[in-house]
């Protein structure tokens, strides 16, 4: 048990260093060949240093994106005191009595195990629900979940503002880190190009112009040419399709599923959601769209050329504690007040409904002989 043990953390600990060296290994050689041996020693000349400081602009790029996406993190949702839940234990048992316990939204939290209601911003900030009418939670991670936060069965955290779990940085994609992951891909998609197309012109030269005849041919351009094209071509489809998340503020999870809005804001445990017609992000479109694709941009690249460019944390454009760390996001004003009046329409029929069946049930209490239509 213990060799199968020790086995385990070995290939944990492996899945989990690998990717780091290999990417970090690849840049620094893909750099030393193009920069040094191919734009310095090989072209020379003033183009050939333009090109190596090109090269050399994309290699230092790509690798403090790639340190800035797992030394960031993506961020979770247990990092925040004010989101864990407080269940019923032993160690809890005096706790009870907190809150008012006509509230409806409460008892059905208690009746959750739960004590602590979510934070009262929070819960007036949060637009997505459960299926039941209550505010989303996770047991596992023990947190409220904020907007667009997901756990990950990889990290086994709830993640803020999750887009996916990359094995490639043994991290998860979200909030914190997902510009510098933009950047890591667009780096990677130019340097891969400018490789690839360099290259083969050295390639072309070389084979039909006899030019090895006068030069040392390295096996390294062979190598450079053939990693080039492939990354190029891996790298770059995913990169766009990157980017069109962004510029449309949908998260790689949000596209492959539907999200369900809330009706009532000022309810934590709505009782009337789960027999309406529920809300979500097929019928109304993106909520979180800013409404054009710069606004959607900036929201996460940042504000200034210097911001997207560079792989440097983005300065905050809000001073709101819940804003500015992702526990809450801006939304859409006219999805937002359309599902505002539909939601008054809804209750105001619900409200209706309920008044006539407690109109019929006085009066039938009134005749019992008219209940049965006697």
């Amino acid at each position: 048990m213990r060799a199968c043990h020790q086995i385990e953390r070995f290939c944990c600990a492996f899945t989990v260093l690998f990717p780091k060296l290999f990417c970090n290994g690849f840049y620094i050689w893909a750099g030393y060949t193009y920069c040094w041996q191919i734009s310095l020693n090989y072209i020379g000349g003033f183009f050939g240093f333009l090109l190596c400081l090109i090269g050399l602009f994309l290699t230092l790029g790509g690798i403090l994106s790639y340190y800035r996406i797992v030394s960031l993190g993506a961020g979770v949702a247990v990092d925040y005191p004010e989101l864990r839940i407080k269940y019923v234990s032993d160690d809890h048992e005096d706790d009870l009595a907190i809150g008012d316990l006509n509230d409806e939204s409460l008892i059905q939290f208690i009746k959750s195990g739960i004590i602590n209601p979510p934070p009262q911003y929070y819960s007036t900030h949060t637009f997505t629900i459960k299926s039941s009418g209550i505010i989303r939670y996770c047991n596992k991670c023990k947190v409220w979940k904020p907007d667009r936060c997901h756990h990950c069965s990889t990290c086994k955290q709830c993640v803020l503002k999750m887009d996916h779990h990359c094995p490639w940085f043994a991290t998860c994609i979200g909030y914190k880190n997902h510009k510098f992951f933009i950047q890591f891909l667009t780096y990677t998609t130019l340097l891969s190009a400018l490789c690839g197309l360099t290259s083969l012109q050295i390639l072309y030269d070389f084979i039909f112009k006899g030019i090895y005849l006068h030069y040392h041919f390295s096996i390294n351009w062979i190598f450079l040419f053939i990693f080039g094209v492939s990354f190029f071509f891996a790298v770059a489809m995913f990169d766009g399709f990157s980017i069109y998340q962004i510029v449309t503020n949908r998260t790689t999870l949000e596209s492959y599923d539907y999200t369900r809005y809330r009706i009532d804001l000022n309810a934590a445990f709505d009782s009337y959601y789960q027999y309406s017609n529920k809300p979500n992000s097929d019928q109304y479109g993106n909520l979180f769209s800013l409404g054009t694709k710069s606004e959607n941009w900036k929201a996460v690249m940042g504000n200034s050329w210097l911001e997207w460019c560079l792989p440097i944390v983005n300065n905050p454009t809000t001073k709101d504690y819940y804003f500015k760390n992702g526990l809450c996001y801006p939304v859409n004003e006219n999805i937002y007040n359309e599902l505002v009046y539909n939601a008054r329409l809804q209750l105001q029929l619900a409200t209706e409904l309920n008044n006539y069946r407690m109109r019929r049930m006085k009066d039938s209490a009134r005749d019992p002989g008219t209940r049965d239509g006697v």
